[in-house]
């Protein structure tokens, strides 16, 4: 697996997602302070794009209709068989990278 650069830290905003594409993939990049997050952008109930979304309690809320998801784990707490990919996120200096796939 390799890392891959997807922008400049000061492009994010506290607590804000940008969409970047990693190897092909649409992945959803949060900031919420120092912590960064990474998960599959599709939420899987209809297909909207989390990087619209925003986080709450620890958790990415679509933005469709407010579907919750673990950032750890990317599990919905409320629906077993809903899930999104969760990638490894950091920063190096002024920048963001994401471990792509394998």
């Amino acid at each position: 697996m390799s890392w891959v650069r997807v922008g400049d830290a000061v492009l994010w905003k506290h607590r804000k997602s940008r969409q970047v594409e990693v190897g092909g993939i649409k992945v959803a990049v949060f900031r919420d302070g120092e912590r960064w997050i990474a998960v599959g952008d599709t939420c899987p109930h209809m297909g909207a794009s989390l990087a619209d979304g925003r986080m709450v309690d620890g958790q990415i809320q679509c933005s469709w209709h407010e579907w919750r998801y673990d950032v750890a784990t990317g599990q919905c707490p409320l629906r077993e068989w809903a899930k999104v990919r969760v990638y490894a996120v950091e920063r190096r200096g002024d920048g963001v990278w994401v471990k792509a796939e394998a």
